[in-house]
């Protein structure tokens, strides 16, 4: 089932649910049959291995537990971006913790499509009840369309990322 994604406050999105966005992230959210998807698109955020997080205990950044971790990324800083997707069952309101996602960002202008690789992961400050799946990638100022899958149920939703300011579009 496709869904187009629309702008929202989140906390009037998911009263209970402890997730907050982080300094500079924008998001949309969709639901399709099981699902609330919650895309969100912002700065690139450092990232840790359960491990790594076990010794230095970072007060920020992610917590990765499974899937890819980022890799080096081309272009300039300004153009690193963390892309997400948070999954919340649509019965229980909590989040899933165990969905096959995907992401693919496709430029608008070029036609260009990139599969972001998937890490599963949670926010250091708030802990796992922030899960959620994505990674960091190289995101040069432009349209683009994000479309993102939970359990084969897909998400579209529109971005235009001028410089590091970015809007969402319904």
């Amino acid at each position: 089932m496709l869904k187009t994604c629309a702008a929202v406050v989140l906390a009037l999105l998911l009263p209970g649910v402890a997730f907050a966005a982080g300094a500079g992230m924008m998001t949309q959210q969709a639901q399709t049959e099981h699902y609330r998807l919650v895309l969100g698109v912002g700065p690139a955020e450092p990232m840790y291995s359960k491990a790594e997080a076990a010794k230095t205990h970072p007060p920020s950044g992610m917590i990765v537990t499974g899937g890819q971790m980022p890799k080096a990324m081309s272009g300039t800083a300004m153009d690193a971006r963390h892309v997400v997707v948070h999954v919340y069952s649509l019965p229980t309101r909590k989040v899933v913790t165990t969905a096959t996602c995907t992401i693919t960002v496709v430029n608008r202008g070029t036609g260009t499509r990139m599969a972001v690789p998937i890490a599963t992961m949670y926010s250091a400050a708030q802990g796992p009840s922030s899960w959620h799946y994505g990674n960091n990638i190289t995101m040069p100022p432009g349209a683009y369309d994000i479309i993102a899958t939970a359990n084969v149920e897909r998400a579209t939703c529109h971005v235009t990322n001028p410089k590091m300011e970015l809007t969402m579009q319904t």
